[in-house]
């Protein structure tokens, strides 16, 4: 604000001057889900709870994830591609049924069926394209 005689007015005394700093308040903290409530949590000298409940694991992430990875092993050190693709069916298969079952029952283990099905369909497609130019072998 400027006033009469040209010069800035201030709006009063800065929180420095006084030697009061009023504390920073944000209305949201508190009520903002992913904050911790310190009157759940107990005391200080208490370990935290654990406020989220763990998922459960799909038994056949993990397994999709070993097939995949023994297929592309497959893939890269022969030249048997009838093995090649029983190993990618069988990666989708079981990545598939993995999938199904962690969206169904809402389960951990997403990424690994993601990366063994991903990895199935491309190792798929590759030995299609090598079957299609050299032949089965």
């Amino acid at each position: 604000m400027v006033d009469a005689s040209g010069s800035i007015a201030s709006p009063g005394p800065r929180p420095s001057e006084t030697g009061h700093t009023p504390p920073r308040q944000n209305p949201t903290a508190l009520n903002h889900p992913g904050r911790l409530d310190p009157e759940r949590l107990g005391s200080p000298d208490e370990e935290p709870r654990n406020l989220m409940p763990r998922k459960r694991w799909n038994r056949l992430a993990v397994p999709a994830f070993l097939l995949a990875g023994a297929t592309l092993f497959i893939a890269l050190t022969t030249v048997q591609t009838t093995l090649v693709l029983i190993l990618a069916s069988l990666t989708l298969l079981v990545a598939g049924l993995s999938l199904k079952r962690i969206r169904k029952r809402e389960q951990a283990g997403k990424g690994f069926a993601l990366i063994a099905l991903l990895v199935g369909i491309i190792a798929l497609l590759l030995t299609g394209v090598a079957i299609a130019v050299y032949g089965l072998v």
